[in-house]
């Protein structure tokens, strides 16, 4: 049986992310929406997705693609076939791409408040930062 949440759930859900700097969780189920499309802005890579395995109807991973064909997302650069691998039920689902509106309209649909947004946005950046930084 599948849990319904509510925005409620879902803002208190981001919340505690945010509190246990758990940025791993938080990007990788509540709030990849902001983290790839921070990534984009950046001009890291293209947008792609992948659909959501309970709903196919809707993007359930999403990340960026950079021009190398590697992916980037929540844990840095690494082969596509490692995102499909990690977010994928049956582990050969394609991936698609996708526009900067079309995800900021399904971001925007998660009905964030602004505050809680604007801070999500925040630690997306400085992640993105630290992993994008060469290795020394």
């Amino acid at each position: 049986m599948m849990i319904k949440r509510t925005h409620e759930d879902f803002f208190a859900l981001v919340r505690e992310r945010i509190a246990q700097k758990d940025y791993d969780a938080l990007f990788s189920a509540a709030c990849c929406f902001q983290f790839a499309l921070q990534s984009h802005r950046r001009g890291i890579g293209s947008l792609a997705y992948m659909r959501a395995s309970l709903d196919p109807t809707k993007k359930g991973h999403v990340f960026v693609i950079t021009a190398d064909g590697r992916a980037f997302d929540r844990r840095g650069f690494r082969e596509i076939a490692a995102v499909i691998k990690e977010f994928g039920e049956w582990g050969d689902e394609p991936h698609f791409a996708a526009t900067e509106a079309e995800i900021e309209s399904d971001s925007r649909a998660r009905l964030l408040p602004p505050d809680l947004e604007t801070e999500v946005f925040a630690i997306a950046d400085q992640l993105i930062t630290q992993l994008t930084q060469p290795v020394a």
